[in-house]
């Protein structure tokens, strides 16, 4: 698992890329743009953004949790080693997501992708929980969509809010659905190392 440390620097980076986008969405906002307009452009910010930062952040939660494995007495015998690196923990990670960014995204058939996901249970207030067990690749793009359409539906069944709130909403879920995201890579690792461990010490024994 991550250490806390570990996880508030991945949040940290996470928040100020939100962040970022928020300060531009204000500025836009000020100057002339209308709100329809303002919530298809930030969407198609935070998607080409984030797109690529779940690829690198995938990468760098892999090397934390690899560089922990490996320090362990278990893995200093060098077969074990081999068997570690055999499971391609990269390859399988990369396997679960697709990293497109179509050209064009419809957000209400964004949301349905996202429900075939995940399931119906696993989207709650804008944050999306994905199973790593899924068979089918995720579409990042898609999901980043799909969380603006869960806004807007929990939006439109309560009082209307202000553009800038609709978006800072929309960003405070995609914080909280990368994390949770960061949060099933470490389960599914921990899982395929536990796997693992059992496989070789039954080889062995």
């Amino acid at each position: 698992m991550l250490s806390a440390d570990e996880k508030a620097r991945i949040q940290e980076h996470i928040h100020s890329q939100t962040e970022e986008i928020m300060h531009w969405a204000q500025n836009s906002k000020r100057n002339g743009t209308t709100e329809p307009e303002l919530i298809n452009m930030t969407v198609t910010m935070a998607v080409n953004k984030f797109t690529v930062e779940s690829k690198m952040l995938t990468t760098s939660v892999y090397n934390m949790l690899s560089k922990r494995t490996l320090a362990k007495p278990f893995f200093q015998a060098s077969q074990n080693q081999a068997a570690f690196y055999e499971l391609n923990l990269p390859k399988q990670l990369r396997q679960k997501f697709d990293y497109t960014v179509p050209q064009h995204i419809d957000y209400q058939e964004a949301q349905k992708q996202v429900y075939a996901y995940v399931g119906v249970g696993a989207v709650a207030g804008g944050v999306v929980s994905i199973c790593m067990e899924s068979w089918v690749p995720v579409t990042v793009a898609v999901l980043l969509a799909g969380i603006i359409a869960a806004v807007l539906y929990t939006n439109s069944q309560k009082r209307k809010q202000n553009v800038e709130r609709l978006i800072q909403e929309y960003l405070d879920a995609i914080e909280a659905s990368m994390m949770d995201w960061v949060g099933s890579i470490e389960e599914y690792y921990d899982k395929q190392i536990a796997v693992l461990e059992r496989k070789v010490l039954e080889n062995n024994g």
